[in-house]
């Protein structure tokens, strides 16, 4: 896996473990003004897109789009939710062993998912929707 996929796993575990979830419902302006505050790497929305469909199509990750009808028959778009599924968090294991490997502190939201896998929770069913 490239390293800009590892960021962007380890960018949605963050806003995911704020709320101690296994899934986050950042926008993808905030994903995007993350990683290049917190690595960097500066990317438009289509890469990002591309990177989130490569992750889904290696079931890393799951999305689901959120939205609601309105009576005149228009809809209203939402931010799309991204459940982490259990390959995203072997990568993080694998990250946050590199990590202790080398001596650096592990971060306290990457440890605790990350530390064992014992802790993986199945998904959870994302809001409804409606």
């Amino acid at each position: 896996m490239q390293p800009n996929y590892t960021y962007l796993i380890t960018t949605i575990q963050y806003f995911a473990s704020l709320g101690d979830k296994n899934y986050s419902f950042a926008s993808q302006e905030t994903i995007l003004e993350h990683m290049s505050r917190k690595w960097g790497v500066r990317r438009s929305r289509r890469t990002l897109n591309r990177w989130l469909r490569v992750l889904e199509d290696a079931k890393c990750i799951r999305r689901v789009r959120r939205h609601k009808v309105i009576p005149h028959g228009g809809i209203i778009f939402h931010s799309t939710i991204i459940v982490l599924k259990r390959a995203a968090y072997q990568i993080q294991a694998r990250l946050a062993g590199h990590f202790r490997k080398i001596g650096w502190k592990v971060p306290k939201w990457l440890k605790k998912q990350s530390h064992s896998l014992d802790n993986y929770h199945p998904p959870v069913r994302p809001p409804d929707s409606s």
